[in-house]
């Protein structure tokens, strides 16, 4: 019955927003990499100028869609009300768009990413004045990629960026152990052993994986995902983002060690003048406020909370500082 009232809410919210005040219209803008339909949406201010910047939406994990259920909505309004354009798509195999996303390696939607930039620079309706290419948690990695084979492109966001892969997960590992409450040596220790498992593991078949863990074990999809990836490591590529960079991280970040990501990204830079940086308190990862979300997880009640607060659910400041940097810096 409570879910069902959740429910109702949720939708009644949802009827209300549609009909506030919008400042932005959405566009369906598709696209093809390697021959699937990828289904895109440019959101385009009501206010209309000759050339106008242009925010290139890159998500993280996950089977997201172009939106990411309304964790963008915020944004693509102040993009919108300063005259800049937005635009993202639905992951493979999310809503309209062909393929799979788990199907890809970090490569694949680094060319993903280069196919957009193609059918968006042969659209002669639009001519944009700036490119930015705006990537989230994960995203780190394509972007990277992507920055290396696309060396016009000279603006470029990072939000809870990781550099490796496997040290995230280490991280997001010792941070449970320590909830759990293992001694540092206790943890040291199993950590070497998730290291060697899983490159192992990694390394293996599906079924090879299935007799090693018969418990809790994830999907083949899932298995075949990590197994493509998990080697993934930003480091070699940061000089590629050399031109023009806005890093943005959140002080109580659970998934990613903040301190390593911004030690290795000031290392790595060849021109740090060129780089910004800015640390949120009292955010978590997605740049969420503690008070309201302990995670990021696409849940309905996860989805309810940010429908509710909308701009309000963000760390003050937060979106601001993208909009400023577009309009200063990029």
């Amino acid at each position: 019955m409570k879910i069902k009232i959740i429910i109702l809410i949720f939708v009644l919210f949802a009827c209300v927003s549609l009909l506030s005040e919008s400042t932005y219209e959405i566009e369906d803008l598709n696209f093809v990499h390697n021959n699937e339909k990828i289904q895109g949406k440019l959101i385009v201010p009501l206010i209309k100028k000759q050339k106008q910047n242009l925010v290139i939406f890159v998500h993280g994990d996950g089977a997201i869609n172009y939106d990411a259920y309304g964790y963008y909505d915020s944004l693509f309004s102040k993009l919108a009300k300063n005259s800049i354009i937005s635009y993202s798509w639905n992951k493979k195999g999310v809503e309209e768009s062909q393929g799979n996303w788990l199907n890809q390696s970090m490569q694949d939607r680094a060319d993903e990413l280069s196919s957009l930039l193609k059918m968006l620079k042969s659209n002669k309706e639009f001519t944009f004045n700036k490119i930015i290419i705006l990537g989230f948690s994960q995203a780190s990695w394509p972007i990277s990629l992507f920055a290396k084979d696309n060396k016009d492109i000279d603006n470029f966001i990072l939000v809870s960026p990781a550099i490796n892969w496997l040290q995230q997960s280490a991280y997001m590992s010792e941070k449970r152990l320590l909830q759990e409450g293992f001694s540092k040596k206790e943890i040291s220790l199993q950590i070497k052993k998730d290291l060697i498992n899983s490159k192992r593991i990694f390394s293996s078949t599906y079924q090879e994986y299935l007799k090693i863990k018969e418990k809790n074990s994830i999907l083949e999809d899932r298995f075949n995902f990590i197994k493509l990836n998990y080697k993934s490591d930003m480091t070699k590529n940061i000089k590629y983002l050399n031109k023009n960079l806005l890093s943005i991280f959140a002080s109580d970040d659970e998934n990613i060690d903040i301190n390593e990501s911004i030690r290795v990204l000031k290392k790595e830079l060849l021109m740090p003048n060129n780089f910004s940086l800015k640390v949120f308190d009292k955010a978590q990862h997605s740049l969420l406020k503690n008070e309201y979300f302990e995670n990021t997880k696409y849940d309905l009640w996860f989805l309810f909370k940010l429908n509710i607060l909308g701009e309000d659910a963000f760390v003050d400041g937060y979106e601001e500082l993208i909009i400023d940097w577009i309009k200063n810096e990029a």
